[in-house]
């Protein structure tokens, strides 16, 4: 497998709330699994921005309906980054190997 093949993407509108609505396809496509078992699923995420910058997030699988929400650590990401309501952003996910 190529690692073009091994990244997948997750592309969202930003919304003006507290938290992040991950679709779930992108959410099955890009984050890692979370325990499903557990009552309230959640995992902590560390993502690197172009610049190194590490970010830091809660995902987590609550609400009715139940859906995937970045939470904790979301906030200060839109606003060091600046985002306002419609502007976009993209994940990528690779493999260590890909470097």
């Amino acid at each position: 497998m190529s690692s073009q093949s091994k990244r997948k993407e997750m592309v969202k509108l930003i919304g003006t709330h507290g938290g992040f609505s991950v679709l779930r396809k992108h959410a099955n496509e890009c984050l890692p699994q979370l325990d499903m078992t557990q009552s309230t699923p959640t995992q902590d995420l560390v993502a690197k921005d172009l610049h190194g910058h590490e970010w830091r997030f809660k995902h987590i699988f609550r609400g009715q309906p139940r859906r995937h929400l970045l939470t904790t650590g979301w906030s200060t990401f839109v606003t060091s980054k600046r985002l306002v309501a419609g502007d976009a952003f993209v994940f990528l996910r690779h493999s260590i190997l890909d470097f």
